[in-house]
């Protein structure tokens, strides 16, 4: 099955939705989506307003950043899609560095 894009007016009708009482479980059962992709959203769009809600790739981040998320999502309290909303980064990005670290050196990091 192929992934459906939102696009950011998608979802911010869906935070529309989300602000008028409609629950995340009801959201994400009627547009067949995870309701915890809703909760990024929302995250993100309150951290960063609309601009929160626009693809988040073709942007550099520095290594430094790679390994200030790494470090703190290694300290715990905070789940791999909360830590990626609040820095406004792919989520699969994340995923991607962090097997990486695991794997060489923080001096690998690309």
């Amino acid at each position: 099955m192929p992934v459906r894009r939102f696009t950011p007016q998608d979802k911010l009708h869906v935070l529309t939705l989300l602000k008028n009482g409609a629950s995340k479980k009801s959201i994400a059962r009627l547009l067949q989506i995870d309701r915890r992709d809703i909760t990024v959203w929302d995250l993100r769009y309150q951290r960063y307003g609309a601009e929160g809600l626009e693809p988040t790739f073709k942007r550099t981040i520095s290594p430094d950043l790679k390994r200030q998320m790494i470090d703190e999502y290694q300290a715990g309290g905070i789940s791999t899609r909360e830590l990626c909303a609040k820095y406004n980064v792919c989520l699969s990005s994340f995923k991607n560095w962090r097997r990486q670290y695991q794997a060489e050196s923080t001096n690998n990091l690309k």
